[in-house]
C-alpha cells in the first residue's frame, strides 16, 4: 500500500514546489488552448473554482497535501518534528466523503495547536511525533516520543515526498517544453504560408483581413525548468 510521508519540517520546500506545480499548470494550459480566442482563455482564467469531483487521485493529493502544508501549529511546538502519513487508501475515501477529509484536516489541526506546557523545561528537546490516517476514523493512530530516545515508527523513503514530486514536476516540464518546440515550428510554418498568400493578394488587389491578427505562440517551460535545476 502506497504511503505519503508529509513532514512539517520540509513546509519550504513544500510551498516551493506546489507554487512551481501551480505556474506549470499555467505554462501548460496556454500552450494547449492555443487555439482558443482570447476571449475564452480569459473566461477560463476567470474560473478558478475547485471542482473535487472531477480531480483525478492525484490532483486530490496535490489538493491535499497543499492544506496540510498551511495548517498553523502552536508556538510552544517548535521543537518538535512532526510527521503526517496517508495511504491512498486514505485519499481515497477523503475524496469520496468530505465529512471525512473535514475530520481529518479538523484533527491535524487540534493536534498541532495543542500545546506543550514543557517546551521551555530544561531538557526538554522537543518530540518526534507521527499522526497516522486510515480509511475511516477508527482507523486513525498518534505516536509521539522524545526526539533522542525516538525510533522511526515508518521506513523513509529513499527520497522525500517532496523531492520525488519535484522530480515529477521536472519531466512534466521537459515534455512540455517539447511540446512548445513542436508547435514553435509548426506556427513558423503557418505564418511563413500566410506571409505567400498575403503577397499573393496584394498583387490581384484583394485585402488581407488576417494580416493584423497576431499569433498565440505560449509560454516555453524552459523558463520555469532552469529555475528548478
Amino acid at each position: 500500500m502506497k504511503e505519503t510521508v508529509l513532514r512539517l519540517e520540509e513546509n519550504f520546500i513544500g510551498n516551493f514546489v506546489i507554487a512551481a506545480e501551480k505556474i506549470a499548470d499555467k505554462i501548460e494550459k496556454v500552450n494547449r488552448n492555443l487555439e482558443k480566442s482570447y476571449l475564452e482563455i480569459l473566461e477560463d482564467a476567470k474560473n478558478n473554482s475547485v471542482d473535487k469531483e472531477n480531480m483525478t487521485l492525484e490532483e486530490y493529493k496535490n489538493f491535499v497535501t497543499e492544506k496540510i502544508l498551511q495548517t498553523s501549529r502552536h508556538f510552544s511546538r517548535f521543537k518538535d518534528d512532526i510527521s503526517v502519513v496517508l495511504t491512498d487508501k486514505t485519499f481515497a475515501a477523503m475524496k469520496n466523503n468530505s465529512e471525512y477529509e473535514s475530520w481529518v484536516l479538523n484533527r491535524l489541526k487540534d493536534e498541532l495547536n495543542f500545546p506543550d506546557y514543557l517546551c521551555f523545561y530544561p531538557g526538554n528537546f522537543g518530540r518526534s511525533e507521527t499522526f497516522q490516517f486510515g480509511e475511516t476514523q477508527e482507523d486513525y493512530r498518534g505516536y509521539s516520543i522524545g526526539k533522542f530516545s525516538a525510533r522511526k515508527n515508518f521506513q523513509s523513503q529513499e527520497k522525500s515526498y517532496w523531492e520525488l514530486r519535484l522530480e515529477k514536476l521536472k519531466k512534466r516540464l521537459e515534455a512540455e517544453q517539447e511540446y512548445f518546440l513542436e508547435r514553435q515550428q509548426l506556427i513558423k510554418a503557418n505564418e511563413q504560408t500566410a506571409e505567400r498568400r498575403a503577397i499573393e493578394n496584394s498583387a490581384i488587389g484583394l485585402d488581407d483581413e488576417t494580416k493584423t491578427q497576431l499569433p498565440i505562440t505560449g509560454v516555453p517551460a524552459n523558463i520555469l525548468l532552469d529555475l528548478l535545476t
